[in-house]
């Protein structure tokens, strides 16, 4: 299943989910602050739901989904007989919520409910009726527990009630080992499959579900990572939309250390030829003093100088090498084109 290994295998999901049930184990109930676009929504669920139905044995594990109204009317009209409903009469101090708390035969007690409310604009609300009916449940009615789900932000007010934050539990490298589960399945040399899911990683704002997309159609995602991002990516409001510092930064990440790699190989293999003329002035800094330290420029300066003997196509690859590096260093992002002709 889709997504199944991200709530059950990536550490940071598996515990948010953890969190999440033992709490509900507890009988506490908690506020979900997760984002608006929660990666793979219904593997979480059922994920979650698992979870509950393990530890909640013979009580009603239930998700209230796209509930709109209020809370206190949805639970009187479906926990409570009609002839019991009748009796309610709302009093000062004294609201749905008490009346739900003190009636010992309304379903909802001892039952655990996932909800996800239809409007953001109504959490408030639901917090005041969770908090409302926690407080005047008394023993020996156990009471119900509520998950309540607020999507994108914080509330403002908890009134008690606990709070589990997605972001507390998930991280980039959450999702990036997630990308790199799934890029490992590419059949492509490692430095594009670390540099895949890197910039899947990035570019998807750390969600593991868009992410996934562009892992599946790759080579159209490395080509025009930002485009892509534009026409298969989901994102609430704009500013969640990436930009072109990200791609940098991935570059820098999986592409540059690669350079470098192949920078100490030419310089073990051409050492005897570099000594004999150093120190080598260095344009932007200090004189090269030691083989070790001779930058891919330089490198190339002294190939076309003929201080080092090359071949011409070990001189064309030197060239493409010294090039990139010097794009990246100046804040330059490389082709799809360009990566790959480093690997030739």
């Amino acid at each position: 299943m889709a997504g199944s290994s991200w709530w059950k295998e990536v550490s940071g999901p598996g515990r948010f989910i953890g969190s999440v049930a033992e709490s509900a184990m507890a009988q506490k109930s908690v506020i979900l602050s997760v984002p608006a676009e929660l990666p793979f929504e219904d593997q979480f669920f059922s994920r979650l739901t698992e979870e509950l139905q393990a530890g909640f044995s013979g009580h009603q594990v239930a998700l209230l989904n796209g509930i709109t109204g209020s809370p206190a009317q949805y639970f009187l009209n479906k926990c409570c007989k009609p002839e019991v409903r009748t009796t309610f009469r709302p009093k000062p101090n004294y609201s749905a919520a008490n009346f739900l708390a003190d009636t010992k035969s309304a379903t909802l007690h001892g039952a655990c409910y996932i909800v996800d409310p239809g409007d953001a604009s109504e959490i408030p609300e639901w917090i005041d009726f969770i908090s409302a009916y926690i407080k005047a449940v008394k023993s020996p009615i156990q009471p119900a527990v509520f998950i309540l789900l607020s999507r994108s932000r914080r509330p403002k007010a908890l009134k008690g009630i606990g709070l589990v934050d997605y972001d507390d539990y998930t991280t980039h490298f959450d999702t990036y080992a997630y990308c790199a589960i799934k890029a490992s399945e590419v059949k492509e040399p490692e430095v594009i499959k670390t540099y895949l899911a890197e910039l899947a990683a990035s570019v998807s704002g750390g969600n593991a579900e868009e992410a996934e997309k562009a892992i599946y159609i790759y080579r159209e995602f490395l080509s025009d990572p930002l485009g892509f991002a534009s026409r298969h990516f989901s994102f609430s409001n704009s500013s969640q939309a990436p930009d072109e510092k990200l791609v940098w930064e991935a570059q820098l990440k999986c592409i540059f250390p690669y350079l470098e790699r192949y920078r100490c190989e030419f310089v073990e293999r051409h050492a005897k030829e570099i000594d004999p003329h150093l120190p080598l002035p260095n344009p932007v800094g200090s004189d090269f003093e030691k083989v070790s330290d001779v930058e891919l420029g330089a490198l190339l300066f002294m190939a076309s100088s003929g201080m080092i003997k090359i071949q011409t196509e070990e001189y064309a690859e030197l060239r493409r090498f010294s090039y990139a590096r010097n794009d990246l260093a100046h804040l330059e992002i490389l082709s799809y084109e360009d990566i790959r002709s480093l690997l030739v």
